[in-house]
């Protein structure tokens, strides 16, 4: 049985056209590759079966979750199985990261 949760992160406001709908046609190599940087390491917190799946509406001027220079953030909502949840980040049964997620870093 699949336990989906959700999670919000905070990141650029620019990556949401591609993390939600796969859109790279305003993006630049440099900004394509920041972008995917970013999935993976989604997928090392969340799981390989994580994804991206909606982001607010509103954007504020900040620092990403991740790091990064100051910009334009949005809360991403990422949607996981807390079943596949990697062990080596999880406290499974208090169902938290052991390590902060902000420590990743670009």
């Amino acid at each position: 049985m699949r336990d989906l949760q959700t999670d919000k992160v905070a990141h650029y406001a620019w990556m949401a056209s591609y993390l939600i709908n796969n859109d790279v046609t305003s993006l630049s190599e440099a900004e394509k590759k920041q972008a995917d940087k970013f999935v993976e390491d989604i997928e090392e917190i969340y799981g390989q079966t994580a994804s991206v799946i909606d982001c607010s509406e509103e954007s504020v001027f900040g620092i990403p979750d991740w790091g990064g220079k100051p910009g334009s953030i949005v809360e991403y909502v990422v949607q996981y199985d807390f079943n596949k949840l990697p062990a080596e980040h999880w406290d499974l049964e208090a169902a938290i990261p052991e390590a902060s997620r902000y420590c990743i870093g670009f």
